[in-house]
């Protein structure tokens, strides 16, 4: 069994770390775009009204207004008077920017200054399979949704 370099880590630990980092790299990447994504503009604002509300959702995150935010925060809009407006769809594709330093963050679960050999072994990983350093940032695809949410009298009468 191979020990990689400033570690004591072998073969089944490497490959952990290989899979933990990819899955932070996603979730990261994931995060970014619900929150940007879920960003009012200010033709939506015209056409809606202030009250109107835009939600993102790529892979586990969602995002409101522009706030990443668990599904549960986002509660029952048609309760609350708002209907879904045909603005939003799919997301096919767009290409998130990570940065490597968060990534070691998520996937190592530490800090540095509190566990600096798991830090350096996922610094280590990082290096060996995608050439990157932590002050390094990571680009990958990602896809999800949009849809815009207004209160029911700026849907109606508001001109379409």
């Amino acid at each position: 069994m191979p020990i990689y370099p400033k570690t004591r880590y072998g073969d089944e630990e490497y490959d952990d770390a290989v899979s933990e980092i990819r899955d932070a790299i996603r979730d990261l990447a994931n995060m970014s775009a619900a929150g940007a994504w879920s960003t009012r503009t200010e033709e939506i604002i015209d056409k809606y009204g202030d009250d109107v509300i835009v939600l993102a959702s790529f892979g586990d995150y969602w995002g409101m207004n522009g706030e990443v935010v668990l599904e549960g925060d986002i509660g029952n809009l048609r309760e609350k008077g708002y209907r879904l407006t045909n603005e939003g769809g799919d997301v096919p594709t767009t290409e998130e920017e990570v940065s490597v330093e968060e990534v070691i963050h998520h996937a190592s679960g530490v800090r540095r200054s509190t566990a600096p050999s798991r830090w350096d072994f996922i610094c280590d990983v990082i290096e060996k399979e995608f050439g990157k350093e932590p002050d390094d940032y990571i680009y990958t695809s990602v896809s999800g949704e949009t849809e815009v949410w207004a209160k029911q009298q700026s849907v109606e009468e508001r001109p379409s």
